[in-house]
This record gives structure tokens, sequence and C-alpha cells, in this order.
């Protein structure tokens, strides 16, 4: 803002005030999506803004939502860290003077990753069991390229072991654990972009041995077969 000092006769002072008008945002764009991340781009005049602010929150309030600041000459920004399959809200202000534009405004979808689903654990035996799971849909499930599974003692007292098998399979024979111990297992799919999905969890206890019931002793049977005389 600018005053302008404007004097009329008789010593009559007049001050004109120029208001500066506040600088706009251009456009906005969203690119790139992935599922957990996505490109930002908009336009603004060169040297108008000292900085930008850019707010992004998921559309239920599921997550904490994000606020970042950008040096004013950027015009693009990466948003990192998003959950896969969620809709975005994502706002962009101008900062000139300490005070924030009306936002630009956008929304997005990142993309789900397939499900993997129905995790059971089976055939429990004093040193393994079984794992078998499913896939939800089969249009994507063919973008799975391996899964993982992780099995760890509950105590966390040993090295978690870790057995990858291919895309195509749906179950697994864990062997070599300690009779009478608790396991965790999670499962993840794996892309074959190399991104893992979200982990499905389940725990086990590996059996205990029983013992047949012990034949009578000697000394026993000598006594049966007397009495019976």
């Amino acid at each position: 803002m600018l005053a302008t000092e404007v004097t009329f006769p008789p010593a009559c002072t007049v001050y004109l005030f120029h208001i500066d008008a506040e600088p706009q945002l251009g456009n906005i764009t969203v690119s790139d999506i992935t599922h957990d991340s996505l490109a930002l781009t908009w336009t603004a005049a060169a040297g108008s803004f000292e900085s930008f602010v850019i707010e992004v929150s998921d559309s239920e309030q599921l997550y904490d939502p994000l606020e970042l600041r950008v040096g004013g000459a950027s015009r693009n920004d990466t948003i990192m860290g998003l959950a896969d399959g969620t809709a975005y809200n994502i706002n962009v202000h101008g900062v000139s003077q300490g005070r924030r534009t009306q936002p630009l405004s956008a929304f997005a979808v990142t993309e789900a990753l397939p499900k993997v689903e129905n995790l059971v654990i089976s055939d429990i035996n004093p040193y393994g069991f079984r794992v078998t799971w499913k896939t939800g849909d089969d249009d994507q499930s063919h973008q799975l390229d391996q899964f993982l599974i992780v099995v760890v003692d509950s105590g966390r007292l040993l090295d978690p072991q870790d057995f990858t098998v291919l895309g195509e399979q749906r179950s697994l024979d864990i062997r070599g654990l300690i009779t009478g111990i608790g396991y965790e297992v999670n499962l993840y799919g794996i892309t074959k972009a190399g991104r893992r999905t979200k982990p499905l969890s389940a725990v086990a206890v590996t059996g205990t041995f029983i013992h047949p019931p012990s034949p009578p002793s000697l000394g026993l049977s000598l006594n049966l077969s007397l009495q019976q005389l």
C-alpha cells in the first residue's frame, strides 16, 4: 500500500492511498499418482509470493492432515507417505506479506494395492504349521509378483524368519520352529514394482508332544499275576 501526498490551497493536504491488489494463484494440476504419493504443479506470477503452503487431508479424516511449506520460487512438489486407495483433498495457498491467499484446490485418489485376505494357520504341530491365504480382486491379483511371510516368536527372543514365494502360491508349510512357542505371522503381497501391501497378521502356538501312557512296571505285573492265582 502506497500513500501519495497531494496539497490543495489553502494549505489543505489530501492523502491518496493506493492499495496493491493481492497476488493470485493460477492453476493446479495433480499427476504421477501412485499408491503412496502424488505430484503437484501450480502456476503463479514470478516474484509474487514469499512461500507456498500445501495442505493435504484425506476425505474421511482417518489420518492426520499434512501441511508443507515450500519456497516462493517453487511451482511443484511431490507429496509422499500417503495411504493407498485413499481420497485426498489438496489446497495450495500463496503467502504474501505474511498473509495466505485463497487456496487452489484439487482432489485425488491414490492407487489401490491388491488386497491379500483370509490368512489362516492350520496343521499345527510341534515343529511348525501351514499358512494359507487368498487375494481379493482377481483383476488385481496378477499384479502381485511375490508373497513375503515373516515369522517371529512372540517374545522377540529369536531372529525373524523370512519366506518368499511366487505370486501364484497360496500356501506355505513352515518348518523348523520350536515346540510350545507362540509365533506371530505377517504376510505381505509384493507387486512387480516392489511395493508391499498392508500386512495380514495371525498368531499361533506350536504344539507339544503328547506322551502315551507308560506300561505297568514289572513289579505291578507280578503282583497282579499272584493275586489272580
